[in-house]
């Protein structure tokens, strides 16, 4: 493992006796469309040299560090134009260090989470996984702060008229750090491995391609490959949809897509928990603890685009917030992103020297959900009277204090078409009368004949446990309802987990898209199969897959939203939390061009201008 600086082993020597003392879990939780215009081939960042991979000492952190401007946020797309398709890269050449650039370039990163020995993958999201695959194995493009596709492995990607077919290009310089060439071929095997049923990760894949052909088949264990991925040749993957999706490049942005190398793993189910596997990104992971807390991430040195600023990343997950936040506060950490509550985090910018927040502008909803059919879950007039005993809006004032807005939807009032109707917001009415005459109407027709309610926070985070335990003490107060058990983790429960009745979510669109954010309660999407228990309502998937078709123009465009979001209210499986515009990292003074992509992921090695270390 590389050299740690004396300095840095005692405050990580601190976080680790910390953690050791103290368990505490984090998680979290990710098309609509007027004539989207055709991808067009992209200009990939230029060659370079092998990079020189030597340890750096880690820069040291001054008492009063000079504050610098945050990052500006710029306009957000018009509501009225699609979003672009893949960008020509603006990297043509190695960029050079500027001129108050620090002479060690070590970005340290600390990441509140767990420390696992899950595979450091695109789909090891929960502890900080995206953030180490986010650098190593790269998804055809990815989204810049302004939600614009931008090219990474894929030159260009490309829908048919129609919508049904779109063609990728790999771009024909990308390679793994081998020296092999990346092929269609690779593409196909890395998504395959990962919606295969022996994984338990398909819900990951089928975020974009859930409409394949053949997709559900092969995540059911009927079939060896996805039928609808077709490679071409060498360098060009056709991916065959059951119907249109406008906005399937913007899907293919989410880290959660990352190509990684089928073959080694099919070989070695835990070769993404050691150091040096091979990668097609700029980064590589050089050394791991054994408890994956720690990860050392150098140059790739066969990396096919322009060399990025930064020489090395260095991964901290902390599992205690109290540790993570002494790694903030003593400026032992260049970048931090934890899952904490807003307001705790803000409290740490306020005592940290020049830190300042990295937002970015993506519309989020903290929610939390009935899994379905699951006993009392399974009664409509159970949920109805769950819902209606919470007081929404004094639930979101006192969980966040103050600083999140109520949310009484199940859409979002700033996407892009503006398609939010006030009018949906009566199915969270609260009214603990009516909840009582639901519960009475319900076939178990009393508190005594519900049976244990088990609800999770599934997060550490201060807000997510008080809003849950906000919704137990309103149920309580309210229903008269005392035989809840609350876990922050549904694996809590062991065995009883499959009987989880309530756990906690969020919920976002990448790009904030009206159609796109919609269409997420599909039958087959992550928010359904996963977080509401495998939830199905046929009509709503057949009015999900018309909004699919429609051009964002169309006159019927928000109103077939607005019926959509109806009908699913109409089954009353949503308890939404509150509501927020963007997430945030804190990142000190000391930082230049460290972007903040739509999908929690930092960035700064892709394109102009390029992330470094200033003096300081």
């Amino acid at each position: 493992m590389a050299r740690v600086p004396t300095s840095r082993r005692l405050v990580l020597a601190l976080s680790l006796v910390v953690l050791a003392t103290l368990a505490v879990l984090a998680a979290c939780s990710s098309p609509a469309t007027q004539q989207a215009p055709a991808t067009q081939p992209t200009q990939a960042p230029a060659a370079q040299k092998p990079a020189e991979q030597k340890p750096a000492e880690a820069p040291k952190p001054t008492d009063a560090p000079k504050a610098t401007e945050a990052p500006k946020a710029t306009e957000a797309p018009k509501a009225t134009e699609a979003p672009k398709a893949a960008q020509p890269s603006t990297a043509s050449a190695d960029p050079k260090l500027p001129a108050d650039a620090a002479t060690e370039q070590v970005l340290k990163i600390a990441w509140s989470g767990f420390g696992s020995q899950e595979p450091l993958a695109p789909w090891s999201g929960r502890w900080g996984g995206q953030a180490v695959a986010f650098s190593e194995f790269l998804s055809p493009v990815y989204h810049d702060v302004d939600f614009n596709v931008k090219s990474l492995l894929a030159a260009s990607v490309t829908p048919s008229g129609d919508f049904t077919v779109w063609t990728m290009k790999i771009d024909p310089r990308a390679k793994w750090s081998d020296g092999s060439k990346l092929t269609a071929k690779n593409v196909k095997d890395s998504w395959e491995w990962v919606t295969a049923p022996a994984q338990k990760t398909s819900s990951n894949t089928a975020w974009a391609l859930s409409a394949a052909k053949g997709f559900q088949d092969m995540a059911d264990g009927k079939a060896q490959e996805i039928a609808g991925l077709v490679v071409k040749d060498e360098g060009t993957l056709e991916i065959q949809l059951t119907g249109p999706d406008r906005y399937l490049d913007h899907r293919l942005a989410i880290y959660w897509l990352g190509v990684v190398p089928a073959d080694k793993l099919k070989a070695d189910p835990q070769y993404l928990t050691k150091p040096n596997p091979i990668v097609n990104g700029p980064y590589q992971v050089t050394s791991i603890d054994s408890t994956g807390r720690q990860v050392v991430m150098n140059r790739n040195p066969n990396w096919w685009g322009a060399k990025p600023l930064l020489d090395r990343l260095e991964l901290i997950v902390a599992e205690e917030p109290s540790a993570w936040e002494l790694l903030v506060e003593k400026g032992q950490v260049d970048f931090a992103y934890s899952f904490a509550d807003i307001p705790t985090r803000r409290k740490l910018i306020a005592r940290t020297p020049g830190a300042k927040e990295l937002a970015n502008k993506l519309p989020i909803g903290i929610y939390s959900s009935f899994h379905w059919n699951v006993a009392p879950n399974d009664d409509l007039n159970v949920r109805k009277a769950l819902v209606h005993a919470i007081d929404f809006k004094e639930l979101a004032n006192a969980a966040t204090e103050g600083t999140q807005q109520p949310w009484l939807a199940a859409t979002h009032p700033d996407l892009l078409d503006k398609c939010y109707d006030p009018a949906n917001e009566k199915y969270f009415e609260f009214n603990p009368q009516k909840a009582k005459e639901e519960l009475a109407a319900s076939k178990y027709g009393s508190v005594e004949k519900l049976g244990k309610l088990r609800v999770s926070s599934n997060s550490s985070g201060a807000a997510q446990k008080k809003a849950v335990q906000i919704i137990m003490e309103m149920w309580r107060t309210n229903l008269g309802i005392t035989d809840i058990e609350f876990k922050e983790q549904p694996s809590g429960f062991g065995p009883d987990e499959k009987l989880l009745n309530v756990d906690r979510q969020s919920i976002s669109a990448r790009p904030p898209i009206d159609g796109l954010w919609i269409t997420q309660f599909a039958s087959n999407a992550i928010h359904a199969t996963r977080f509401m228990g495998g939830y199905k309502n046929d009509k709503l998937d057949a009015m999900l897959k018309d909004i699919a078709t429609l051009d964002r123009k169309d006159p019927n465009y928000c109103k077939k939203i607005n019926e959509a979001e109806k009908t699913f209210l109409d089954d009353y499986m949503w308890i939404p939390l509150w509501r927020q515009a963007g997430d945030f990292g804190i990142v000190q003074p000391w930082v230049k061009n460290l972007n903040f992509s739509p999908y929690l992921a930092p960035y700064g090695w892709f394109g102009e201008p390029y992330a470094y270390i200033a003096k300081h």
